[in-house]
């Protein structure tokens, strides 16, 4: 198991459940820069909400 710190995910990107794990596993697979064949499961430690910016909220994983 391999844990991503600080990993960034803008809202936009996560309407729903199943948009949000499509991009999460899209961001992880360019931080690793490996191939989606390569990642065979990830699970979310934590999950918390960066709202300084109004115009800029972005989930932080």
């Amino acid at each position: 198991m391999i844990r991503i710190p600080n990993l960034k995910l803008e809202i936009q990107k996560a309407k729903n459940s199943d948009a949000e794990k499509e991009a999460l596993k899209n961001a992880i697979l360019a931080k690793l820069k490996i191939n989606p064949k390569d990642l065979l499961t990830f699970s979310i430690f934590k999950k918390s909400v960066d709202a300084r910016k109004k115009n800029a909220i972005v989930y932080i994983y």
